[in-house]
């Protein structure tokens, strides 16, 4: 399948690639270059609306002092982490 390069640098997606993909209107398409220095593209199906609600807030609030001492437990820094 081809598809031509406007003057604006836009492509046609052809229809059979659109259905295959599952693309509509206004959906993202990422392109990549492979190793082998092929172009190759994906349909990006998720945007951060679609992540709203994904995260639950946490059961307690936890204390900046909290989370400095976690920090350290883990064998960090505070001091690194602010910089």
């Amino acid at each position: 399948m081809f598809s031509t390069l406007t003057s604006k640098g836009q492509l046609t997606v052809p229809k059979k690639i659109r259905e295959w993909l599952g693309l509509q209107t206004g959906d993202r398409i990422h392109f990549m270059v492979n190793e082998a220095g092929k172009v190759e593209l994906a349909a990006v199906k998720t945007s951060l609306k679609d992540l709203k609600g994904v995260l639950q807030p946490p059961d307690k609030d936890i204390s900046l002092e909290d989370m400095e001492v976690a920090i350290r437990e883990q064998g960090g820094s505070v001091a690194e982490i602010r910089r």
